[in-house]
Order: C-alpha cells, then sequence, then structure tokens
C-alpha cells in the first residue's frame, strides 16, 4: 500500500495510517482449495504503525518495513525480522525527529537489508532515503537524494553489480511530479540518476532490472487532461536511458495506475493496479506483457464501488497472487481482498479479510512452503490506534513447496537427482517448472541443483525466497 497512501486514504501527509486486519469473511464459489490462518501478528506500540512492505529471507523468515509513530521522534522507519512462524527477532527504527517512511525492504547479497522510503529530517526538504544495515539491522549507511523540491523513494533492487537501483517521483512544482530512478554503487553513492515524463502528473511505483541489464519500472503516466493519469511501464538501458514505453487502460475505461509490477518466467511482466470505468468506480486490474511490453491479456476484478490492485506475484503453479483494497459493504472501511488466478488470469478463488477497522494490505508474497504472506496494519487489533501486521495463509490440499522438482510434498535429496536426471539423462521434467527454480533466475538448470545441495547440506537459503 505504500504506493496508495494519499489518493486512497484521502489523509494528510502527516496523519495517514494503513491498516490491515485479516479475519477471514468466506466468500461464497469459485473456491478450490481452503485457506487456513497459520499464524497472524501484530506489532508496534501505543502510537500509529503500518507495515508497507516485505519479503522472505533466506533463513525462511520474513523482513518487514513501514512506519512507526510509538518509538523514536517524530515517525521512523519501522523494520521488524521474524522467523518463519513471524516471532520477533528484533526491530529497529531509523531516522530523526520529522517524518521518515520505509517503503520498500530487500535481502541483500551479504545477508544484510537495504530499504527504500522517503524522509524530511535531513535537508531542506522530503528527499529519497536509503538504509544499509546488516544482517542484524545494525546501520551499516544511509543516504539521501534529492534537491530542493519533494523526492519519494518507492522500491528498492539489489542490482547485478551489487549496487541498488530506487524508484520513486520527483515533483518538478506543486501538484506535477515526475517518475525518479536512482542508481547507486554498493554503497550508496549515486552513479546516475533520470527523470521521466512530461508536463502531466508521472509516478514510479515499482523497480526491477531485467536480464539484459536494463530497468523495468512501473507507474502511472500523464495523460490527457492536466490531472489525468494512465497505467504505464516505462523499460530502460542499463544507463536508464527509455527503449521504449507502453500505456494500459481496458475498453471503456477512464483511468488506470499501476502499483506493482514483475517479471515473469516467459520473460514477459505481470502488472497490477487499478482502472477507473465511466462511473468513476475503480476494479482491480491486471495486466500481462511479453517481453516488449505489449499486452498477451488483461482482466478486470470488481463488484464493489471500487477496488484496487496493490501486489502481484507468480506463484508456484504458474498462476498469480493478487492483493487488492476492497471496501466492506457494511461499513465502507478498506477489507484486504486475496484473488487467485491461473496463468491465464482466470480466478481460482478469492478471499477477503476484514474487521472493524479500516483494513488495506501493503504487500503479499507466497513463501517457500507454498502459503501466502500478507503484509500491512490493523487498526482492530494490537496496542495502539494501528499496529504492523503480518497474516500468513496456506491454501490446502494444493499447496506447492519451492525445490520440490518431484512434487511428492518434500524438499529432499530426491528433488537433486530428479534436477539431474531431468538436466543430463533426458528425464521427465518438473510439473511446475516455477517450483524447480530454486535461485530465482528465470530457468531451470546446473545453477537450481548447486542451490538445492547448498540448503540441503550446508545450510543455505530456503530455495525459491529470492523470487518475490
Amino acid at each position: 500500500m505504500r504506493r496508495l497512501l494519499f489518493p486512497l486514504l484521502g489523509i494528510r501527509f502527516r496523519s495517514y495510517v494503513i491498516v490491515l486486519i485479516l479475519v477471514p469473511l468466506l466468500l461464497s464459489g469459485g473456491v478450490v482449495c481452503g485457506q487456513e490462518i497459520i499464524w497472524s501478528k501484530t506489532y508496534g506500540g501505543l502510537g500509529e504503525d503500518g507495515g508497507l512492505g516485505g519479503c522472505q529471507t533466506s533463513d525462511g523468515g520474513y523482513i518487514v518495513t513501514g512506519i512507526t509513530l510509538s518509538y523514536g521522534a517524530g515517525a521512523q522507519v519501522y523494520l521488524i525480522k521474524t522467523d518463519s512462524k513471524g516471532d520477533t527477532l528484533w526491530a529497529r527504527t531509523y531516522g530523526g525527529a520529522g517524518w521518515d517512511q520505509g517503503n520498500s525492504v530487500r535481502q541483500t547479497s551479504d545477508g544484510g537489508y537495504i530499504v527504500a522510503g522517503w524522509t524530511d529530517s535531513f535537508g531542506s526538504a522530503i528527499q529519497v532515503y536509503l538504509i544499509k544495515t546488516d544482517s542484524n539491522g545494525d546501520t551499516l549507511w544511509t543516504r539521501t537524494y534529492g534537491g530542493p523540491d519533494w523526492e519519494s523513494g518507492v522500491d528498492v533492487r539489489q542490482t547485478a553489480d551489487g549496487g541498488y537501483a530506487v524508484v520513486g517521483s520527483r515533483r518538478i512544482r506543486p501538484g506535477i511530479w515526475d517518475v525518479y530512478l536512482i542508481k547507486t554503487d554498493s554503497t550508496g553513492g549515486l552513479q546516475w540518476s533520470k527523470t521521466y515524463g512530461g508536463n502531466r502528473d508521472d509516478r514510479g511505483s515499482s523497480v526491477q532490472q531485467t536480464p539484459d541489464g536494463g530497468y523495468i519500472i512501473a507507474g502511472y503516466c500523464g495523460y490527457a487532461g492536466f490531472s489525468d493519469y494512465i497505467a504505464c511501464l516505462i523499460k530502460t538501458d542499463p544507463e536508464g536511458d527509455t527503449l521504449w514505453t507502453r500505456t494500459y487502460y481496458p475498453e471503456g475505461s477512464w483511468l488506470s495506475q499501476v502499483w506493482d509490477c514483475v517479471l515473469t518466467r516467459d520473460g514477459g511482466y505481470i502488472v497490477a493496479g487499478r482502472s477507473f470505468n465511466q462511473a468513476i468506480n475503480s476494479d482491480v486490474y491486471l495486466i500481462k506483457t511479453d517481453a516488449e511490453g505489449d499486452t498477451i491479456w488483461t482482466r478486470v476484478y470488481g463488484g464493489a464501488p471500487w477496488e484496487i490492485g496493490v501486489a502481484v506475484r507468480p506463484t508456484y503453479d504458474g498462476g498469480y497472487i493478487v492483493a487488492a483494497i476492497s471496501p466492506d459493504s457494511a461499513s465502507g472501511r478498506n477489507d484486504v481482498w486475496l484473488i487467485k488466478t491461473d496463468g491465464e488470469g482466470d480466478t481460482l478463488w478469492t478471499r477477503i479479510y476484514g474487521g472493524s477497522g479500516g483494513d488495506s494490505p501493503g504487500d503479499v508474497l507466497q513463501a517457500s512452503d507454498g502459503g501466502y504472506l500478507v503484509v500491512g496494519a490493523t487498526s482492530s487489533y494490537g496496542a495502539g490506534s494501528g499496529d504492523m501486521y503480518l497474516l500468513k495463509i496456506s491454501c490446502f490440499p494444493e499447496a506447492i513447496l519451492a525445490g520440490d522438482a518431484n512434487g511428492d510434498g518434500e524438499v529432499n535429496v530426491g528433488d537433486v537427482v530428479y534436477l539431474i536426471n531431468y538436466l543430463f539423462k533426458q528425464g521427465p521434467s518438473p510439473e511446475l517448472p516455477a517450483q524447480s527454480d530454486n535461485n530465482c533466475d528465470q530457468v531451470v538448470n546446473l545453477g537450481d541443483v548447486v542451490y538445492l545441495l547448498n540448503y540441503l547440506f550446508r545450510s543455505g537459503p530456503v530455495p525459491g525466497y529470492e523470487c518475490a
């Protein structure tokens, strides 16, 4: 939900809370497997706290970032490391006396973490905030980027050269922003920055490095009128220069936005956001493209006055899991809506989770054990007026394990033998290749065998943890 703070919640810049309470209200029809809550956890104090982004870590646990007003001076970046059951291993805050916010976190190749967000505690204006920590969350370095106006950091990725790519937005004048991409070296030193856009409002929501060394940026671009916008993808070369731009909107729609984009195994992209119809209602909008950004298919999901797709991830069965916001029909407050699709975007099941407070997801991922983790916050449970929240759910009996090449429900030496037989002896292929892509490099090859051996016999990282 880090990308939706201001337009969705309608709350002032310094007093927003994203809230997530996950108590299942099962929907009727269309369900192919039952879900149950494995565990749910809240984190925070007496103030407002919320989760905005997270990922699985190499030990099978999770790292989550967001914001806290419970600890420290002002609003602080909040970083929590948990084990595989969501129990806190450590928690850290970062920032100064102003407003500091963590929007995205990734585990880095050295076992530490990189957090991107924004700060107005340092410098003369709101700036991109980048924090590098060790494996215990202790600060190794921090950097700010920007000029005399506002800049925001929304998503971060470690790049192949050990540096970092950060995307967000840069304000060029009141009410008008450009997409903002920053490339740094391994110590956060600025190598280059680029802006993309024109005389209308353009925002960056997500970034990922592509196999050719360039970048794919998702967001929305100014279109037609002064305040109109349309979902867009921007593909760059390794230096950030634009190779192509694509825009998307369903037939009959008015406006559209993109909040998340992930590279898929076929070299294309899966994109999630929302589209507006002529009645100015919005629906979840899912787009599948090829490597050139050309549309393969689109899907729209909705029914209530408005829904918004916040995050999407490919799943081990070749489909997708989408986290969305949907209003509760009784109270009008936000609920969490999970949509599971097949590889063509057709719905397999949906679930709604909500409570008495306003509920919104921040991120979603499929864990290496096949279950799903939702990151967000809750104003319905916990100690304060809003808490960071994690919910782990599982899909039975069809959960698929990362690394389970032979499909027997376990990850063991039998999967190593199966992969070797497939790669070198013309043995049967994995029924679902995604579950055998242990190192998440989009291909099944000898590297996945080595990765699996390292996990089984040398305490290496869990298969699939990097896929999100």
